[in-house]
């Protein structure tokens, strides 16, 4: 498990027929994110009407893995499995359009650009 944190499945139990269980709502805590963007620019004048500029842009700095919940589908379904079992990352799980790799808690990555404005 991620993080050294497992979910102990004998600590809970099925019910039977239409019963409630008697387990709070939101008892449980999910992974925490963490993740440092960072930008650094830099413009420097070459002549008195143009600019050339330099820029880098950093997502996770620091590459932490930031892993999602456990699905609600199976890993939250005391009948799976799989239950309490972390299948993917943040950046994986969800649904829209975009990037897995530009998303938040994505891996490492870093972008640099030049610009000549005259």
């Amino acid at each position: 498990m991620p993080g050294g944190k497992e979910l102990n499945i004998k600590a809970f139990g099925i019910v039977s027929g239409f019963e409630q269980g008697n387990l709070g709502r939101n008892v449980l805590r999910g992974f925490g994110m963490q993740q440092l963007d960072l930008s650094l620019r830099r413009a420097s004048p070459i002549t008195e009407r143009s600019i050339l500029s330099f820029a880098a842009q950093g997502y996770n700095v620091f590459n932490h893995p930031n892993f999602a919940n456990p699905s609600p589908l199976e890993g939250s379904n005391l009948a799976s499995p799989n239950f309490g079992v972390v299948t993917q990352m943040l950046n994986q799980s969800g649904f829209g359009a975009g990037n897995s790799l530009f998303r938040s808690g994505g891996p490492r990555s870093i972008e640099f650009s030049i610009r000549l404005r005259f």
